[in-house]
């Protein structure tokens, strides 16, 4: 989390990794915003690693919610007719992510 705190403080660095939706999504969260960007920091590097694709950009990934919460991703480097599962959870100081995607 301390190194996710230094990425937070420079406006450039955030802009190059969050979107302005995921930004505006972690700052709603008041005194936990750092824990929401901790959460989807560690989802965007997990679908990075589950996609296998190292080159990938951090601010081209967006981790969404749907109506009920639930987490997902939009990223032109996912398959057309795929799925994407995350689960993202933090307990102070570590955040961790679990993607899975499915192809069909």
């Amino acid at each position: 989390m301390s190194q996710l705190e230094g990425l937070l403080a420079c406006e450039k660095a955030r802009a190059r990794t969050f979107t302005p939706a995921e930004i505006a999504w972690c700052e709603a969260r008041g005194e936990s915003a750092g824990a929401a960007f901790a959460r989807l920091f560690a989802a965007k590097e997990a679908l990075i690693k589950a996609m296998r694709a190292p080159e990938g950009r951090f601010c081209a990934i967006e981790i969404v919610h749907d109506a009920d919460g639930a987490p997902s991703a939009r990223w032109s480097k996912l398959p057309e007719h795929g799925e994407v599962s995350i689960s993202m959870a933090y307990s102070h100081p570590f955040a961790i992510a679990t993607v899975a995607v499915a192809w069909r």
